[in-house]
């Protein structure tokens, strides 16, 4: 990240839109929750960062991560797909994508043990997913 979350909800605040939309801060942001849980002054980071998301790709901003963009698509994608994430369904399509397919395997085989890796059904309510990312506006 170039700027820490707190840093970018400082830069938002001071109007600094152009330096915040064009920082790979908001593209690492990986949307786990933890910055809008442990946050003071009870700011939701998380849904702000998928904001500036939504902003620079509706600005024709360029991400700055590629491959970062690229898990995101696949990650919607296959939530949009299935209702909910698939990881080995992501590994393989981003492996497949990014050409990678020998990085990280060390890693992988650790959480593979541990069983850190989930295999989730398809659920009922797909289609009803499908609609509400739709619904919710730009694919990022």
């Amino acid at each position: 990240m170039d700027y820490n979350p707190t840093q970018i909800i400082r830069m938002c605040a001071l109007g600094m839109e152009d330096e915040v939309l064009k920082s790979r801060t908001i593209w690492m942001c990986s949307s786990c929750v933890t910055c809008t849980t442990r946050c003071p002054m009870e700011i939701d980071v998380a849904g702000v960062m998928d904001i500036l998301k939504e902003m620079a790709v509706e600005r024709g901003i360029e991400c700055p991560e590629p491959n970062t963009k690229r898990f995101h698509d696949i990650f919607m994608g296959i939530v949009r797909a299935r209702g909910r994430m698939n990881e080995p369904m992501l590994f393989g399509h981003y492996k497949l994508q990014t050409k990678s397919f020998m990085d990280d395997m060390e890693i992988g085989k650790e959480m593979m043990k541990k069983m850190k890796i989930k295999y989730s059904p398809k659920v009922k309510g797909h289609k009803e997913v499908r609609k509400i990312i739709d619904k919710a506006g730009p694919k990022i």
